[in-house]
Parts: structure tokens; sequence; C-alpha cells
């Protein structure tokens, strides 16, 4: 019998395959990635349909036709046949450097026919992926933030499933606060950024002091909808300010905001440069990586304090935090960034001096401590 070629590391995740506008944690992944490649470590990458996943565990309330066709769509997309020309296809247009060495697959809810010594995921699902038993070795479960905010949006009797991917998994905690959830001390990997994508080549005095930038997602767990409110607060009072905003949201939008769908890490970073003002709307987030690179950046930032963002910005010194779900508080926040002496300047430079702390060269050494955490 052939004895199964064996992953050090495969790494559990979703969205478009090789795409830079995939979301901050597919970001961290390529990242990690190439790092262990490069150090001599054989990794694979798994994009997994999460149509098909998301019909599933019914993330979707309402379970409708569309819901029906896109798990439909996924299962046939990322079948065997199907996806091998699909992933093919996007690694010929990749819009991110990939280690050559790294095997890539993609599958509806299956794994490759591989031994593998560590599953890596950010996903309680990714944790619980059927047919591992004698194929797994170790699995790591990354915790972005609390899973259980989500199912309680989405469909609350996946909470034993979370419960069922705790307790099987070795945790490693991306969020500093989750550690409050455990009883068990667990490893700390800080997510950080390529600090020399977004270091701003343009001095605070020369951004553009009427231009505000806001990330829009569909997650409802992002604050879309009290963004909006809280922008259109901020219109009514000062017409002259340009509000821009990135992400993936698809529902209409007043003309007062200029919407980029999917914008590319390019046009992503000339914003972060021009903009004076950054908002972050969400209502639940680790380290939220936006936030970063808009500091970096040298944007002057109000954002909720909703989690991870309150270990990063001390109020009034390197940014502003304001209370979640509340489009009042932003509007009052920035009002008070308009009429009042405050040097923005000075929180500028403290926003980029902290920015500097979120390396990703720290996030793959501190990667690495975990692993040796469990296994040494």
């Amino acid at each position: 019998m052939e004895k199964k070629k064996t992953l050090d590391y495969l790494f559990i995740t979703w969205g478009k395959p090789f795409s830079s506008s995939s979301g901050a944690v597919n970001k961290q992944i390529y990242y990690i990635a190439n790092s262990l490649a490069r150090d001599g470590a054989t990794v694979g990458i798994l994009y997994m349909s999460y149509s098909y996943i998301s019909n599933l565990y019914g993330f979707s309330k309402k379970n409708s036709r569309m819901d029906i066709f896109k798990g439909i769509a996924g299962r046939i997309l990322y079948s065997k046949m199907l996806g091998k020309i699909y992933l093919n296809r996007m690694r010929r247009h990749s819009e991110v450097l990939i280690d050559d060495r790294i095997l890539f697959f993609l599958s509806n809810y299956k794994l490759p026919a591989l031994k593998i010594k560590r599953l890596v995921t950010s996903y309680w699902w990714g944790v619980l992926v059927p047919d591992k038993r004698n194929m797994v070795e170790n699995i790591y479960f990354l915790l972005y933030h609390d899973y259980s905010v989500d199912i309680q949006n989405s469909n609350p009797e996946n909470l034993k499933y979370l419960s069922k991917a705790y307790s099987i998994s070795r945790k490693i905690a991306v969020n500093p606060l989750i550690n409050k959830n455990f009883d068990q001390n667990i490893p700390l990997v800080k997510e950080g950024i390529n600090l020399d994508e977004y270091k701003s080549s343009i001095d605070f005095d020369s951004k553009d002091k009427l231009l505000m930038l806001v990330p829009l997602r569909l997650n409802p767990a992002k604050g879309a909808k009290y963004a909006i409110d809280a922008l259109k607060l901020i219109h009514n009072k000062y017409p002259d300010i340009s509000i821009s905003a990135f992400g993936d949201y698809n529902l209409p939008l007043p003309e007062y905001i200029q919407f980029h769908y999917n914008i590319n890490q390019k046009s992503l970073k000339k914003l972060y440069g021009d903009a004076t003002f950054f908002i972050l709307p969400s209502i639940e987030e680790g380290i939220p990586e936006p936030l970063i690179e808009a500091m970096a950046s040298g944007c002057v930032t109000i954002s909720t304090a909703c989690g991870g963002p309150e270990t990063v910005i001390v109020h009034g010194q390197n940014g502003f935090l304001v209370p979640i779900k509340n489009p009042e508080k932003i509007f009052w926040q920035f009002a008070i960034l308009m009429e009042e002496r405050i040097d923005l300047k000075r929180i500028s430079e403290s926003a980029k001096a902290t920015a500097m702390e979120y390396d990703i060269n720290k996030t793959y050494t501190e990667f690495l401590d975990a692993i040796k955490f469990y296994e040494s």
C-alpha cells in the first residue's frame, strides 16, 4: 500500500482563492504559510465552499432559494473535477505572492487524502471537518473573537458545535481578550500587517483634511448599519466632508458615500494615505486589520469599543473609542474633532507609533512559539 504524503501544516479557510481582498484572516494565512514553506515545512491551504457550509449548518435564517442555489453552485464549483480547473485558473491570476512549494486544495467539506501533522483553522466548522480521525495528528483553532456572538446572530443551534470545536482543538488566541473566556492559559499570536506597505509617505499636513474612510461589510457584526446612520448625521452637519467606504457591502447607499466594492490593495493603500479620518463601526472584533492599517497610515481613528480595539487604542492619545451600536456617539466624537482645538497631528503620529507593534514578522514568530507551547 502506497504511503500517504504528509503535510506539516494544512490551513483551512474560505473566500476567493489567491485574492488580495479575501479578508484579514487569509492575509495572515498567506504570510504564515509562505514563511513556513520558506523555512522548509510542507504546507497546504484548503479553501472550502462557504455557501455549501452555510447551508449545511444553517447560517442563513431564511434558507431562501438563493441560499439553496448558492449551496448547489458551491458544491459543483468545489467538486473534484471543476475544483482543479477553477483553482489553477485563479492561481494563474493570483493577486498575492505565494511560495511555489505550497499545495492548494478545494473541497466542499472534505480533507485531502494526506497525513496532516497540524490542521490550522480560525473557523469552528473547520475544526469539525469530517473524516479526519486517522489523518490529523493535531488540530489548532485560531481564536480571533468570541464566536458565540456570530452563532447567536445566525443559528444558535450551532453553539453545541462550537463547544465541541473548543473541546477537541488546541486553542491559540489572536485576540488578547479571548483568554478571559477560558480557564486555561492560551498562547497569544497578535494579528499583524506588513508595515512597510502601509507606512504613509504622506505627511499629516499634506493629507486631505476633509476625507473620511469607513469599512462597510455585509456581516452584521461589522456594524455597517450603525456606520451608515452615523455618516448621515456627519453629512448633514458637515456636508463638505468627503466620505469614502470600502468592503463587500452590496446594499443601496446614499449618494454622498463613495463606495469601493472589494477594492484592491493598491487603491486601498492610497485611500489610507490620503484620508485624515477613519471610522471602525464594528459590534464585535478581534484586532481589526483595517484599524491597524489606518493607524499605520496616520489616520485619526474613531473606533467602537467592540473587543480588540480597546487593547490598541488609548482614548485621546492615539485614537478615540465610542460605544457599539451608537451612531450618535460616533457623530459626537467626530464633531468634537471638528469643533475643538485637538492636536490631530499628534494623534496621527501616536497612532503610527502604536501600529509599529503589530508587525507581521512578529506574528509568525509568535505562531511558532504557540506551536512549541503545545508540542514541546
